[in-house]
């Protein structure tokens, strides 16, 4: 799925406007493909904390497998970038 038109891109924004800091954060390290070993360390917490925001952002966004993360952030990556 790409997200080519406006409305699409509105509806990725919406799904990741229900994540907190720290998840969007997440989420675009894993669509950059990093592990969770590697985001625990860039982000100083631990592989569970990792892995409980990936388990958030599936459940907020629908997005549970890193495919759909990557399709989503890239969604939302064509209006905006977000800060990690």
């Amino acid at each position: 799925m790409l997200f080519r038109s406006g409305s699409t891109r509105r509806k990725a924004r919406e799904r990741i406007s229900l994540l907190t800091a720290r998840e969007q954060q997440v989420l675009a390290l894993v669509a950059r493909g990093h592990t969770t070993k590697e985001i625990a360390r860039v982000l100083t917490i631990s592989p569970r904390t990792v892995e409980d925001h990936r388990a958030q952002i599936g459940v907020k966004t629908g997005a549970r497998t890193v495919a759909a993360m990557m399709t989503l952030f890239q969604g939302e990556n064509a209006a905006r970038t977000i800060e990690t």
